[in-house]
């Protein structure tokens, strides 16, 4: 209950975005990122795929993660120890 996770998929088509989200039972807020809405790849400066963002309650950014490797999980396991 201290965590809030959310999906931003960038660069989808709708039917392929509502398709992953049930075919993967995502259970967590989703979001498409489109040419409507602000454009969060520019506003946070995004050029790789998967970009884990930590937001503290503040807003403030705490730590940006690109790519896939096992420094997320650490930095998570790191901050849960230190301010759950």
């Amino acid at each position: 209950d201290k965590v809030n996770l959310i999906g931003i998929a960038c660069g989808d088509e709708v039917a392929n975005w509502k398709s992953a989200i049930s075919e993967l039972q995502l259970t967590w807020p989703q979001y498409l990122n489109s040419s409507q809405n602000e454009d969060l790849t520019r506003k946070f400066q995004i050029d790789t795929f998967p970009t884990k963002i930590i937001i503290d309650p503040n807003g403030k950014i705490l730590n940006l993660f690109k790519g896939e490797s096992a420094d997320f999980y650490k930095y998570l396991d790191h901050l849960f120890s230190t301010r759950l």
